[in-house]
């Protein structure tokens, strides 16, 4: 499994839609994001979505996680490595 400091995503540039490497625990911690194509950083809409899709991704898992359980018998302590 990745930690957290180590995943990347491909963040679409706001101004002129150039796709860059960002890490997420760059995000995550505020940090600026500067495009390194034109030099923006107004990704304030970008990351917001980014953070809904984070929060929708969350729901799905946990989600999972319930019918797996609730199906099988399965939990955290039974399907970790």
């Amino acid at each position: 499994m990745h930690e957290i400091e180590n995943v990347t995503i491909h963040f679409p540039c706001p101004e002129c839609n150039e796709r860059f490497r960002v890490g997420i625990y760059q995000l995550l911690r505020g940090g600026v994001v500067v495009c390194p194509n034109c030099q923006a950083t107004n990704a304030d809409a970008e990351i917001e979505h980014i953070e809904r899709g984070f929060k929708s991704w969350d729901v799905s898992l946990q989600n999972l996680r319930k019918c797996l359980n609730d199906n099988f018998g399965l939990s955290a302590e039974n399907t970790t490595s």
